[in-house]
C-alpha cells in the first residue's frame, strides 16, 4: 500500500500547536526524563522569564504531564480520562491559560498528552491506526549536531533545534519542529523527501536545503538541486527553487519572492559563524539566543526590524549587546538568565 505525503507527515503530536506550545512540551519531556542538566535549567528559566506566555502555557502543560503520569502509571482508561477533561470544560473549570492558548480541543490535547507517554499513535474515535515509525533529534542550546538517518541523508541541526523523521518503503518523511537544520538528502528516485515546517511542505529527491523556523514564517535556502515548496492546504500551487534561491511562507499563509541568497551568511552557522548583512534585529536575535544560556529579550516592536550587520563566533554573541548599547539605539537591562533590550 503507497503512504501518501499526508501520511507519512501526519505528526498528530504537535502539528497543530504554536511554537511556543511545541518549546513548552519539549521543555516537558526533557524535565521528566532524568536527564536535565544545571545548564538545561538555567536554560529552561530563561526561556520562562521570555514572556509572559511561556510561563502559563508551561503551567498548563505541566497539569496535563502530571494527570497523564497518572493515567499511565494506574493503567486507567484513556477515553476515561479524556472525557474528564471534557466535563471540566463544559463547567467552566480549569480556564486559565488553556483556553485562550490553543484553540484546539481538550480532547485532541488529551490525545497528544498521551501520546508522549504510551508511544506515538493516531487516535481517531478511540481507535489506534496504523503509524510508521518515528524517530526525534534534538540538539542543545548553543550546539551544532549532524545526523546520519537510514537512507544516508545527513541533517545538521543548529541549536536549539528539533526534528521528527519517519520512513516508509515509498517516502521519507520529516518535520521541523523548531529551529533550523541543514539537509544533504541522499538521492532515491523512487522516494522523495518531504519535509514539513509549519504549514510549508519543502519536496526533493536529492539536493541541499537549508530551513529555518520561527514564529511567522518558514525560510527555505536551497544550495544544490532542485525544490519543491507548497503550503499544506489542499489545490496550493508550489513554487520551484534551484542552487542560490531562497523564499519565505508565512506561518498565517502564503509564499514570499523567489530572491537570490548568500550561502556564507544564511548558512554560516554550520562552520560556527553568525554573520549578518542588513538583517532584522528580531531575526538575528532569534538565531543568537539558539546559543546563549542568556536568553536576549526584545520588548520594543519598533526596534524589531532594525538593520544589523555583524559577524560573530557562537562564543561571540555578547558583542551584539555591546554594540546595540554603543550604537545609542536601545537600553540594555540585564537580569538574571536574560537580557532585555528596550527603545532608547
Amino acid at each position: 500500500m503507497s503512504v501518501s505525503k499526508q501520511n507519512i507527515l501526519n505528526f498528530p503530536e504537535k502539528t497543530n500547536l504554536s511554537v511556543v506550545q511545541i518549546e513548552a512540551i519539549n521543555w516537558a519531556e526533557l524535565l521528566h526524563s532524568g536527564n536535565a542538566k544545571k545548564v538545561d535549567q538555567v536554560a529552561f528559566e530563561a526561556w520562562l522569564g521570555k514572556d509572559q506566555e511561556h510561563g502559563e502555557t508551561y503551567r498548563v502543560v505541566e497539569q496535563w504531564w502530571r494527570d497523564i503520569d497518572y493515567v499511565a502509571a494506574t493503567d486507567a482508561g484513556l477515553d476515561q480520562s479524556i472525557e474528564s477533561y471534557v466535563v471540566a470544560d463544559e463547567r467552566g473549570e480549569r480556564k486559565s491559560a488553556r483556553a485562550s492558548l490553543w484553540s484546539m480541543s481538550i480532547k485532541t490535547f488529551a490525545g497528544i498528552a498521551a501520546v508522549l507517554v504510551m508511544g506515538f499513535f493516531l487516535l481517531q474515535g478511540g481507535e489506534v491506526k496504523d503509524a510508521l515509525p518515528q524517530e526525534r533529534h534534538v540538539s542543545a542550546v548553543g550546539e551544532v549536531k549532524t545526523v546520519e538517518l537510514s537512507d544516508g541523508t545527513k541533517v545538521y541541526l543548529a541549536g536549539a533545534t528539533t526534528i521528527i523523521t519517519r520512513f516508509s518503503g515509498n517516502e521519507r518523511g520529516a518535520e521541523l519542529v523548531v529551529g533550523q537544520a541543514y539537509f544533504d538528502v541522499a538521492p532515491d528516485k523512487t522516494r522523495p523527501f518531504i519535509v514539513k515546517a509549519g504549514n510549508t511542505l519543502i519536496t526533493v529527491v536529492g539536493t541541499e536545503f537549508d530551513i529555518q523556523r520561527s514564529d511567522d514564517d518558514v525560510r527555505v535556502s536551497v544550495v544544490e538541486g532542485r525544490v519543491e515548496v507548497a503550503e499544506e492546504s489542499e489545490g496550493a500551487t508550489p513554487r520551484h527553487l534551484t542552487a542560490g534561491q531562497q523564499l519565505f511562507a508565512w506561518e498565517e499563509g502564503g509564499l514570499g519572492d523567489v530572491q537570490s541568497f548568500r550561502p556564507e551568511t544564511d548558512i554560516s552557522w554550520k562552520v560556527g559563524r553568525l554573520e549578518y548583512v542588513n538583517a532584522p534585529l528580531s531575526r538575528v536575535i532569534n538565531e543568537v539566543n539558539r546559543y546563549r544560556k542568556n536568553k536576549i529579550i526584545l520588548r520594543n516592536k519598533k526596534l524589531e526590524d532594525y538593520p544589523i550587520t555583524i559577524s560573530l563566533a557562537f562564543d561571540e554573541t555578547e558583542r551584539l549587546i555591546t554594540g546595540l548599547k554603543y550604537a545609542g539605539v536601545a537600553t540594555i537591562i540585564q537580569r538574571a538568565g536574560s537580557v532585555v533590550i528596550e527603545e532608547k
